[in-house]
């Protein structure tokens, strides 16, 4: 089972600035998804301890607790990718429009180094 159909099925909530689905972890910001994950990691650390007395409860919330850590995690890592992405692109279309640019700088030159009988003739076929 992956993990948000565990998320779904456990009715994982969230304590943070009130109380969010794990849906609203695609509407935070890195940052934030870097704070959560921070307090939820911390939470479970805090949890993790484990005693002589084997407590179910105990293992249940550090199940819980591991599972919102890894949503955390993929949540954060998918929009790390999709950032990267994007700033691919962009520098893509900027070297694009530089690029096109430059062809029409050279276009321009080539065109104003022919002599005027030739842009005439040009002129006169259009």
């Amino acid at each position: 089972m992956n993990i948000f159909e565990r998320a779904a099925r456990e009715k994982i909530r969230f304590q943070y600035l009130g109380q969010i689905t794990t849906e609203d972890l695609w509407d935070l910001s890195i940052g934030e998804l870097d704070n959560l994950y921070r307090l939820t990691n911390t939470e479970l650390k805090n949890h993790g301890g484990e005693g002589l007395i084997k407590d179910d409860s105990i293992n249940e919330t550090t199940s819980i607790l591991q599972l919102m850590v890894d949503l955390i995690r993929h949540v954060f890592e998918a929009k790390q990718e999709r950032q990267k992405v994007l700033e691919n692109e962009k520098i893509r279309r900027e070297k694009k429009k530089r690029i096109m640019e430059i062809i029409a700088s050279k276009q321009d030159q080539a065109l104003s180094d022919m002599p005027a009988e030739e842009l005439m003739k040009m002129l006169d076929e259009m």
